[in-house]
């Protein structure tokens, strides 16, 4: 294989096939199969366990309310990382924090970006430079 062609596969990452794969909770049988043909419902293994679809991500092609129910199981980091990695970044959830909104106060003095104590124009290393008089 030409060194061009493995470096460009190497790349890529992870293969992304058509065939999903599936597992039994039981005996851990795999096996792969299309989400077209899985969406139809799932085989029974031969143990008599059920089989599942192994990765999140593909059981969204499957059975959407499945996925659906699984992704709201999650705690918020998870499901974030899980909507990210899925393309879904309209999806995250983002804290809203007011502390955090609003920059915090900086000193005025031109190429100073100290931070300041809260009713003062300058930090403590240009405070001479404050021109009011407390009284």
């Amino acid at each position: 294989m030409p060194a061009a062609t493995l470096a460009s596969r190497e790349s890529r990452g992870k293969s992304r096939s058509r065939l999903l794969k599936i597992e039994c909770d039981s005996c851990g049988m795999i096996l792969r199969g299309s989400a077209g043909a899985l969406s139809g419902g799932m085989p029974a293994c031969s143990c008599g366990g059920r089989l599942e679809v192994a990765e999140l991500a593909s059981l969204e092609r499957v059975d959407p309310a499945l996925f659906e129910e699984r992704v709201n199981m999650l705690g918020l980091g998870d499901r974030n990382q899980l909507m990210r990695t899925l393309g879904y970044d309209d999806a995250v959830i983002r804290r809203k924090c007011d502390e955090h909104r609003h920059a915090p106060p900086r000193c005025k003095h031109a190429g100073c970006g100290a931070f300041k104590p809260a009713g003062e124009l300058y930090c403590a290393r240009h405070r001479h430079l404050d021109d009011t008089v407390p009284f």
